[in-house]
């Protein structure tokens, strides 16, 4: 989550494609982590959320790799 210069909040998520994004809410996971979900879920204020840009990602340098020496 990053505070841009108007003092709004721009956050954003990385998935492999649209499918497994359009797919990660019908993902049932432990019973502490469906509770945190729900809090995060509660404390976004979906209705006044708005994509900003949506783009398909090209390289990935966030993949975990072996980094070479």
């Amino acid at each position: 989550m990053h505070r841009v210069n108007s003092g709004k909040f721009s956050a954003y998520a990385q998935w492999p494609n649209k499918e497994t994004y359009e797919a990660a809410n019908d993902i049932e996971m432990a019973a502490n982590y469906e509770l945190a979900r729900a809090k995060m879920h509660n404390a976004l204020n979906i209705e006044k959320t708005e994509v900003i840009f949506q783009m398909e990602v090209e390289i990935d340098y966030l993949q975990r790799r072996a980094f070479d020496i």
